[in-house]
């Protein structure tokens, strides 16, 4: 099932300047607000633009954070 992604969400780093415009199925959006895992609802997202909407914290400012972590974000 390919669906359009048609809700657009402008997510800011909590941290720096960088915003970035991400773009999910709104049924997607929904489900992840209603208890459903981010990563389980939006798989098409990267770990990057996730964490940006889960946390606030851009790539740029989570490698400064945690510049040993080698896991994904």
């Amino acid at each position: 099932m390919n669906e359009e992604l048609d809700f657009e969400l402008e997510a800011e780093c909590l941290h720096c300047d960088h915003t970035e415009q991400i773009y999910v199925r709104e049924r997607d959006y929904d489900s992840w607000h209603n208890g459903n895992l981010i990563q389980d609802v939006m798989p098409y997202l990267s770990a990057e633009q996730r964490e940006l909407m889960i946390s606030g914290t851009c790539d740029k400012c989570w490698k400064e954070f945690f510049p040993d972590y080698e896991g994904e974000v």
